[in-house]
């Protein structure tokens, strides 16, 4: 068994996740191991993982000792990416009374709200807590991040766009949470059809310089995504060239999610900009359950959903519309896209609409 260092540097993230198990299973104390262990987790879709990883140190713990706050704070992320929504909750809020500036903590409430559709509660949840994180570094621009997905929701498109200049994207920065919070909500945007003006080019700007990186399967998703919209079709054939060498290369744990996920995901995204959204059903309906794999939280993903259901609805294809949001709306019943999708659909299928 390698060491985490041997593990990452190897990309062997399963490998790495494997070795943080074994050292909380001696030290269960241990909140660096735990909290990278989440990070390691969380990157490999594993929520029953992150769930089970925690539950098998609270036992260790007690609401006297010093860290106990954080603890539960990563209980709770845990809970809702296992669609346990009630008990997050109250684990985050718990952490929350016990520290303020439990940042994670107050996410993982944050993440139950946007689950639940509990728009103005995460909206309310957010602004009640964001001085406590003003010296959270980008972490609070992702709680931001979150508080646009609400006004998204909520159809405050000029919300969403004032949020994002004032404080998603702010600064250009090149840190991958902040490109992908930012990309993440133009797309979301355009596919509501609002004109985001010339914002794109200064994420391609970032995307291009990453284009051999493949950190992360999830995160070149939102570097194509970026490409594709401003306009670069040498640009998005260099990166889709990219990402095929790496599917093939076999490389560590990252390379296999590419080759499985990601490259009928990458061609899904440039499709869709392309207007041709029978290819992205088809590129991408096959895989769908499998797209858990490139990690990153169901609110992350939720933008590939999404992209799947606005192409089924966009290119006609009704029936595989109809069952997306179906099961969209069995799981997230006060999904107002969804419930606005469907309508779509039923005044597309209707008499007087043939």
């Amino acid at each position: 068994m390698k060491n985490y260092l041997e593990a990452g540097s190897c990309g062997d993230m399963r490998d790495a996740a494997s070795v943080w198990g074994m050292l909380l299973d001696e030290f269960p104390r241990d909140l660096v191991a735990l909290k990278v262990s989440q990070f390691v987790l969380s990157y490999l879709g594993e929520s029953i993982g992150m769930r089970d990883r925690v539950a098998r140190v609270l036992p260790s713990w007690n609401a006297q000792d010093p860290g106990y706050g954080f603890v539960l704070g990563c209980h709770a992320y845990a809970l809702e990416e296992s669609g346990d929504y009630r008990q997050a909750e109250e684990a985050g809020r718990r952490a929350v009374e016990l520290d303020r500036g439990d940042i994670w903590a107050a996410h993982a409430v944050a993440h139950v709200a946007e689950m639940e559709g509990r728009l103005e509660d995460g909206i309310e949840w957010i602004s009640a807590h964001a001085e406590e994180w003003r010296d959270c570094t980008n972490f609070a621009l992702h709680l931001k991040w979150h508080e646009g997905l609400y006004h998204l929701e909520l159809e405050q498109h000029d919300r969403v766009l004032a949020l994002y200049d004032r404080e998603v994207r702010a600064e250009s920065t090149d840190e991958y949470l902040d490109v992908a919070n930012a990309v993440s909500l133009l797309w979301r945007l355009e596919q509501a059809d609002v004109n985001v003006g010339d914002r794109w080019r200064e994420l391609a700007v970032r995307a291009a310089s990453h284009v051999d990186d493949h950190a992360l399967v999830f995160v070149d998703m939102h570097y194509l995504m970026a490409l594709a919209a401003a306009g670069d079709p040498s640009a998005v054939s260099g990166f889709l060239a990219s990402c095929d060498r790496f599917a093939a290369s076999g490389k560590g744990t990252e390379a296999e999610v590419m080759a499985d996920v990601g490259l009928p995901l990458a061609r899904a995204v440039v499709a869709h900009r392309a207007a041709d959204y029978g290819a992205v059903v088809d590129h991408l309906l096959p895989v769908r359950r499998r797209v858990k794999r490139i990690g990153a939280s169901h609110a992350q993903r939720d933008l590939f959903d999404r992209l799947l259901i606005d192409a089924a609805v966009r290119g006609r294809r009704h029936a595989e519309a109809r069952e997306l949001l179906s099961e969209r709306l069995a799981w997230r019943p006060n999904n107002r896209w969804a419930l606005r999708q469907q309508r779509s659909v039923q005044i597309m299928n209707s008499p007087a609409s043939r």
